[in-house]
């Protein structure tokens, strides 16, 4: 009887090794939002930002829509989104390897360190579209004040 039950439980731990892990469907169209980590540490290579990425499936998007969707956020909680509140996304344009991001943005919250941020996340999924050389960043803000980053 004994060794009937450990050719059972030798069948069903071959059976359960032998079972193919699910693999996760390759992404239709991935495109990588860098979002600020949650728990910052300066000292670490992706300790500051991390890419998150996302299949945007067989839709068409526009460079607009695309980052409309970056402002939505990330859905991972180890990452938040670096931009202000107050952040807009006014437009977005392309030309010949250039990718223009037009924000609303009061200069005066929050600290600079968080502009920066903000900055090179918005730079960093610029530069990891197709095409795409040079991110320019212009930033109006509600006093007048323009700058180009």
């Amino acid at each position: 009887m004994k060794k009937l039950w450990f050719l059972l439980l030798l069948a069903a731990l071959l059976f359960t090794a032998c079972a193919a892990e699910e693999e996760p469907a390759p992404m239709v169209q991935p495109v990588s939002f860098y979002y600020r980590t949650a728990r910052t540490d300066f000292t670490a290579e992706d300790g500051v930002i991390r890419a998150e990425v996302r299949d945007l499936g067989s839709n068409t998007y526009s460079d607009l829509a695309l980052f409309q969707a970056y402002f939505e956020g990330p859905t991972s909680k180890e990452l938040i989104l670096p931009a202000a509140p107050d952040t807009e996304l006014e437009d977005v344009r392309r030309d010949s390897g250039t990718l223009e991001l037009w924000l609303k943005q009061n200069p005066n919250s929050p600290a600079e360190l968080d502009h920066a941020l903000t900055y090179a996340c918005l730079a960093k999924t610029g530069l990891a579209l197709e095409g795409v050389r040079t991110v320019v960043i212009h930033v109006r803000s509600p006093g007048g004040v323009h700058l180009e980053v």
